[in-house]
C-alpha cells in the first residue's frame, strides 16, 4: 500500500494536489513504479478528500494520460467524498454538527477551490459527478447516513452504474463523516468489513 502526501490548500490551490496525485499513479503504473513500490497498483482509494481524488485521478488517467484504466484498475474505494462542488441537496441542508457541519465542509472546500468561480465547477475535472463516466472499474461507495455528503456518494453510484460499470453503494446507518477512521462501534465495522469485502472480490 502506497500514500500520496499531495500539496495541501490553501496554501497550494487547485490543482497541485490533484497533479501530485496523478503524478504518483503514473509512477505506480510504470515499470520502474512497480519495481519499487513492489507490486502493480490496482486499486485507488481513500476518504473525505481521498474519495475524490480517487474518482478525480482515474479520471485524469483515462483522459489525459491514455491509461485504460477499466484493464489496470481492479477497484476504486470512494469513502464518503464530495463529487458536486457547487454542493449537494444533503451538503447545503445538512443541520447536524457531527465531526463535520454543512459550513466546516463548504470551508474546506472554499480553501482549495476559491479561485474558480462557482458558475465553473461543473466542469468535470472539478466536480466528478459530471464527467463522462463510462469505461471505468467497479467502484464503492461507502457513506454514513449522519453527513453532509451522502447524495454526493447516492448521486455518484447511481450514474456510475448507469454509465454501464458496476458501483456498490453502502450506506451505514449512524455514520458520520470519517467512521472508518473514527472508532464508532457498529458503523466502523460495518464500514471497514464492507470496503474489506470489496476490494477481496475485486484483487484476486
Amino acid at each position: 500500500m502506497a500514500s500520496v502526501e499531495y500539496r495541501l490548500a490553501p496554501e497550494n490551490p487547485y490543482p497541485a494536489g490533484l497533479n501530485d496525485a496523478v503524478d504518483a499513479a503514473l509512477f505506480a503504473l510504470s515499470e520502474d513504479g512497480v519495481s519499487k513500490l513492489g507490486a502493480p497498483l490496482r486499486v485507488l482509494g481513500g476518504e473525505s478528500a481521498g474519495g475524490w481524488y480517487a474518482v478525480a485521478v482515474t479520471l485524469a488517467l483515462r483522459d489525459k494520460h491514455g491509461v485504460d484504466v477499466q484493464s489496470q484498475l481492479s477497484a476504486i474505494c470512494a469513502g464518503y467524498g464530495i463529487f458536486d462542488l457547487t454542493y449537494t441537496p444533503s451538503c447545503l441542508d445538512h443541520k447536524r454538527n457531527v465531526v463535520l457541519s454543512s459550513d466546516a465542509m463548504q470551508r474546506f472546500v472554499e480553501a482549495g477551490f476559491e479561485h474558480i468561480p462557482m458558475s465553473h465547477r461543473k466542469t468535470p475535472d472539478i466536480s466528478p459527478l459530471y464527467a463522462d463516466l463510462r469505461n471505468l472499474p467497479p467502484a464503492q461507495f461507502l457513506v454514513g447516513d449522519i453527513e453532509p455528503l451522502l447524495d454526493d456518494s447516492i448521486f455518484m453510484a447511481a450514474k456510475w452504474s448507469s454509465a454501464g460499470n458496476e458501483a456498490d453503494l453502502h450506506i451505514v446507518s449512524g455514520g458520520c463523516h470519517a467512521f472508518t477512521l473514527i472508532p464508532m462501534g457498529n458503523a466502523t465495522e460495518e464500514g471497514l468489513q464492507s470496503l474489506i469485502s470489496f476490494v477481496k472480490k475485486h484483487v484476486k
